[in-house]
């Protein structure tokens, strides 16, 4: 009952401080650490003490080099921004680190909420004894640098939509890159309408992506793909309409979420990313 009135006391005292504070959010699980901090990845990806090479779950920032995932320029460019915004929160809460473990992946990764000691400005995420904290996880959405991604855990989901279309609204982060994208793609006569990355039956063979185009147009050295390397060539004459792309083979768009590109001699003219729901077959702008 005493931690319990510490946390209403803490939640009444940062409403006061502000009418446009940031939320106040109770943590479910439990913490472990502090763990220092010995390398960052990247703008999503960690290693603490005794090489724990740790994922923060629920999110996924843009590649920060030129690897077999993307080449792609603005990617790159937006991933290294995206890790030096976690390198900003890791170094204001001195290198040191709390988990909030929810698993392993599949590359033996630990999948965990990351946590620093509360910073002021940013949410307070407040644990079971009492202590505040700031997630780095919710920190990197809410500042546009990083998008939520949906996997196996989806425990705070709410609150990082939330932050999510705030940050889309005020354009912060990636997303102000993602809008002058998407106005340019305006003018062309072909761009991205829709990802169809979870069919009714089998994904493979079945997935497509959807191109609307505004008018007649030579597909000669257009691309369509994603950002984890699909990448099809398209050629021929084009009428204006839907143009739908059958993805051959095994399933290449994330039923969890992805990043559509559109290439024109390549270089990337559209782009168009979703967030993968539960029942839903497809996602379109």
């Amino acid at each position: 009952m005493r931690n319990l009135f510490f946390v209403f006391a803490f939640l009444l005292t940062l409403s006061a401080c502000s009418q446009a504070a940031p939320p106040s959010i109770l943590i479910a699980g439990a913490l472990e650490g502090p763990y220092p901090v010995t390398y960052v990845y990247d703008g999503d990806t960690i290693e603490v003490a005794s090489q724990e090479k740790v994922r923060l779950v629920m999110i996924d920032t843009p590649e920060s080099s030129d690897n077999q995932r993307t080449s792609d320029p603005l990617e790159i460019e937006l991933g290294k921004k995206a890790k030096a915004a976690l390198e900003g929160l890791l170094d204001r809460g001195g290198y040191r680190v709390y988990l909030e473990r929810v698993g392993i992946d599949r590359y033996g990764r630990t999948l965990a909420y990351v946590y620093v000691d509360y910073q002021p400005g940013t949410a307070a995420w407040i644990s079971k004894d009492g202590r505040a904290y700031t997630s780095l996880n919710y920190e990197l959405v809410a500042s546009g640098w990083a998008e939520v991604f949906v996997l196996d855990h989806d425990r705070y989901l709410p609150y990082y939509d939330a932050a999510q279309a705030k940050a889309r609204e005020e354009l912060l982060g990636v997303w102000a890159a993602y809008a002058q994208t998407e106005q340019e793609a305006q003018g062309l006569p072909v761009r991205i309408k829709c990802a169809v990355y979870n069919p009714a039956g089998p994904d493979a063979g079945r997935e497509e992506i959807w191109l609307e185009v505004t008018r007649a147009v030579d597909l000669d050295g257009w691309e369509v793909g994603d950002d984890d390397g699909l990448r099809i060539p398209l050629s021929g004459q084009a009428t204006p309409g839907t143009l739908a792309i059958r993805i051959e083979g095994r399933p290449e768009l994330s039923n969890k979420g992805d990043t559509v590109l559109l290439w024109r001699n390549g270089e990337v003219v559209d782009r168009f990313s979703y967030e993968g729901r539960k029942g839903q077959e497809k996602a379109c702008r």
